[in-house]
């Protein structure tokens, strides 16, 4: 089961909470600023319904052979691969703003999404958060497995709604042993999520806050279907770690200048070209580095 965290709004000040839980009924509670106005990006706990479940923030669907070929890292394995794969791997659909994991919490799964993205949060004790790295088709989630950690040291949660395959941790080890390509594949894209790591950590660190909203406005859109993003004030104050004066005023300068406009719950890409123009080096270095593994088949 994936975590389920509850949505806060803080008032002025003072100190509030709240909680998550993961599998198995494990809770925990982080500490969160009242000061600090973000809007976390994860959902309410799950509401009972007249039949006294949970509604679910993500939904198991049946699993296609087609749905196999969307995600880039399993497309490029050789057909018994993917085949031998296919018996472990569970499709699930996730709404924005789903929580796979919370940090100091257990991950259960590696994610390989097919559609959407997912973003992974730095979370400072008094509950500020930036976002240090993005997934989507091309890549999967649960790094720390591969690298012999179970428990989360970033926040994911899905910025845009969509649909994935899954992995239980328990079978992973054995899976890995009888797929040595898929094996190779998850650590080579975990160098490059340490990569990307770096250069974002020096991007929040080093450029300007207009420069850095361009590039993540750009790297949504890479994953997106639409020049229209969801994305809200509250969302980007979460991934870019300001305040939403801020963004609004980094907004105001690349609608300015003609790349983007803004609405109501989303942000629309105007003229990529001039946003790239906009946006920092750090973009142009993320996409010259290989996110996805070469076609074994060749």
């Amino acid at each position: 089961m994936a975590m389920i965290g509850r949505e806060c709004d803080f008032a002025a000040h003072g100190i509030t909470d709240s909680e998550w839980m993961g599998a198995g009924g494990i809770r925990g509670r982080w500490l969160l600023p009242k000061h600090n106005r973000h809007r976390l990006l994860v959902h309410r706990a799950p509401r009972q319904t007249a039949s006294g479940g949970a509604k679910a923030m993500s939904k198991i669907l049946p699993n296609s052979g087609e749905s196999v070929g969307n995600n880039s890292i399993l497309a490029a394995l050789p057909v018994e691969e993917r085949s031998f794969l296919r018996t472990y791997l569970q499709q699930i659909r996730f709404k924005a703003g789903h929580l796979f994991y919370e940090v100091s919490s257990p991950i259960e799964f590696v994610w390989l999404p097919l559609t959407g993205m997912i973003c992974l949060f730095a979370v400072v004790n008094d509950g500020r958060s930036v976002v240090l790295a993005a997934t989507g088709r091309e890549d999967f989630v649960g790094v720390p497995l591969l690298l012999g950690e179970q428990i989360a040291p970033m926040r994911a949660v899905a910025l845009i709604e969509g649909t994935a395959l899954r992995l239980d941790w328990h079978e992973l080890a054995g899976i890995l042993s009888s797929t040595p390509q898929f094996a190779a594949a998850l650590r080579r894209y975990s160098a490059v999520y340490l990569a990307q790591l770096v250069q974002l950590g020096a991007c929040h660190a080093l450029h300007k806050l207009q420069q850095r909203l361009a590039m993540w406005l750009l790297m949504v859109h890479d994953r997106s279907n639409s020049d229209s993003l969801p994305l809200t004030h509250e969302s980007l104050c979460a991934m870019l770690g300001c305040r939403r004066s801020s963004i609004s005023e980094a907004l105001s300068l690349l609608q300015k200048a003609r790349a983007v406009r803004g609405g109501r719950g989303h942000i629309r890409i105007v003229d990529r070209d001039q946003l790239v123009e906009q946006s920092c080096d750090c973009y142009a270095s993320l996409r010259q580095r290989p996110t996805f593994m070469p076609d074994w088949r060749s």
